[in-house]
């Protein structure tokens, strides 16, 4: 799990061998930060390795948030699973008595009734325990003004305009789509302006972001 190599690459061994004390074995499933003599646990029931494993990250986040506070960031939570929604829903519980704050990002329109993570924004909701900030696309002049930036110069009025069609303003699908375009030679640099190759294919989202 990142979010645990990245706490661990953050701390002297020292350091991290304080927080993770008998949690070590447990916590070396999600990270290769800890030795492999503190991985060699023995295998035992699953239901049991996983209540034991939420047990153990929950001490971990209780041990590391006494010296400081802490944030967590997860990312595309709409291809969160069942086990990571869990472990999840493990880490927000504990937060509500630590200086502890936890950020999570997804996509609105892939959350539905039969995500996992439905379940627990739910739960929140109920529990007034969660702040959303909706976020809209880039408008079509934030669009054109990265396409430019990207390009290095100009880029026609009606390639911008298509852009942010395809992507409804999606800035990693700007991104994407421009270098996308670039290496194909669907777009021409034509003086000071970048603007469409007569020959070009239909523009459609990079299969790098499309999945």
């Amino acid at each position: 799990m990142q979010v645990f190599r990245s706490f661990a690459a953050a701390r002297s061994e020292a350091d991290l061998a304080r927080t993770l004390q008998g949690e070590a074995g447990d916590i070396a499933r999600l990270t290769a930060a800890v030795s492999a003599a503190d991985r060699d646990v023995p295998p035992g029931d699953p239901e049991v390795q996983r209540a034991r494993l939420l047990d153990s990250v929950v001490a971990v986040l209780r041990r590391a948030a006494a010296t400081r506070p802490l944030l967590l960031a997860f990312d595309d939570l709409h291809w969160a699973d069942n086990a990571t929604v869990t472990l999840l829903r493990a880490v927000v519980d504990a937060a509500a008595d630590l200086p502890l704050v936890v950020v999570g990002t997804y996509r609105g329109l892939e959350i539905d009734a039969d995500r996992p993570l439905a379940t627990l924004l739910a739960r929140l909701r109920r529990q007034r325990r969660q702040v959303e900030f909706p976020l809209a696309g880039l408008g079509a002049d934030d669009v054109a003004a990265i396409l430019s930036d990207l390009a290095g110069a100009a880029v026609d009025p009606a390639v911008a305009a298509e852009v942010f069609a395809a992507t409804e303003g999606n800035p990693l699908f700007v991104r994407e789509c421009w270098h996308d375009l670039a290496e194909s030679g669907s777009v021409v640099a034509d003086g000071a302006q970048w603007r469409w190759h007569r020959d070009r294919p239909p523009l459609g989202v990079p299969a790098t972001v499309s999945d």
